[in-house]
């Protein structure tokens, strides 16, 4: 529509300028409305013109509105790609961390890797080592098969000696017989007590030291033993009714060890047996003694004595470990001896 099409005119209203477009003014009753800052020409406004000018505010309101959407809009994308960025940011970060973990796991694989060659070169040594052992036990055995043979060359002497045993139990009884004091039958009784009193104090005994033996771990644990044994065995043949405590004293330490469960029970066994030896002997009426002691410088002698493990025939007496039994002053049973052993024996 053109500016100067001929149309009846109208009225002019005056427009203020709202930087969007112009706003028309109404007219005051006095005269035309006045703009502030603005002079008024007075001429009166175009209906076509202002028509144009409502459609033209009405697209540009509506720009104005889809300029607005489309900072909205590009404001959300930027609010986005921050969000991505700080996304991306993230992953370096972790992919930082990863790399770091991949590296310390390649350090411990190449740790892992020095150790399996150490373990594999320690290996091969072992079995070097056993391939040695193999040698020395192959030759063990050998040796061995020649023990073996050593001892079944032995069991004919064994029956030597049981054949032996046999005839000095001969000798003993006949010896008895030419006796007036014990008969015959007297002897072998006294004979078969000593036998007991022999199992107790030269078997029984040395296993109930134990306990005390371990604990105490003396440098010279066969001469700590032989003084045990010696100890238990004047608990079983001097007289009174104190035998078991005063064996159960000298296994413990006096109470302050306790024997196990085992011990316990030889302990009880042993009691029981003396008990019952002893009673035998006073059932006898013969003068029964039992003698721990020898000249001072006296050698041990197997015909007279038994000798103490570890000890040999031909070394001076140093204590008696267990007693002589003597029955109507005749010698039943010998005694024991330990020997004056040099040092470190």
């Amino acid at each position: 529509m053109c500016w100067f099409s001929r149309r009846p005119k109208e009225p002019l209203k005056e427009r203020k300028d709202t930087g969007m477009g112009y706003e028309t003014l109404p007219r005051s009753p006095d005269g035309p409305a006045r703009n502030p800052g603005r002079h008024a020409e007075g001429r009166p406004a175009d209906p076509g013109a202002e028509a144009e000018w409502q459609v033209l505010r009405q697209e540009v309101d509506k720009l104005a509105r889809d300029l607005a959407a489309d900072v909205r809009r590009l404001e959300r994308q930027v609010d986005e790609l921050g969000a991505r960025v700080a996304a991306v940011e993230q992953g370096a970060a972790r992919h930082a961390a990863v790399a770091s973990r991949a590296d310390w796991a390649y350090g411990l694989a190449r740790d892992a890797a020095n150790r399996a060659d150490d373990i594999s070169r320690r290996v091969e040594n072992v079995v070097a080592r056993t391939d040695g052992l193999h040698t020395r036990v192959e030759a063990q055995e050998s040796d061995l098969s020649g023990v073996r043979d050593t001892l079944a060359a032995l069991v004919p002497l064994q029956e030597t000696v049981h054949r032996l045993a046999e005839t000095v139990d001969l000798v003993r009884e006949r010896r008895v017989r030419e006796r007036d004091d014990l008969t015959r039958d007297d002897f072998l009784v006294h004979f078969g007590f000593g036998a007991r009193m022999k199992a107790l104090l030269t078997q029984r005994l040395p296993e109930l030291t134990e306990t005390r033996v371990d604990d105490e771990k003396p440098t010279d644990v066969l001469r700590r033993e032989a003084e045990l044994v010696r100890e238990m065995s004047r608990a079983l043949t001097e007289p009174g009714d104190r035998m078991e405590s005063w064996l159960t004293a000298v296994a413990t330490d006096h109470g302050r060890l306790r024997l196990p469960p085992r011990q316990e029970q030889l302990l009880a066994r042993v009691c029981a047996e003396a008990d019952d030896v002893r009673r035998g002997l006073a059932g006898t009426g013969h003068r029964v003694r039992f003698d721990f002691d020898l000249p001072f410088g006296t050698v041990a002698d197997p015909e007279e004595h038994e000798i103490w493990t570890a000890c040999a025939p031909g070394e001076e007496v140093d204590f008696v470990v267990t007693p002589a039994y003597y029955a109507q002053g005749r010698k039943i049973l010998p005694p024991s001896v330990f020997t004056r052993r040099e040092r470190g024996e």
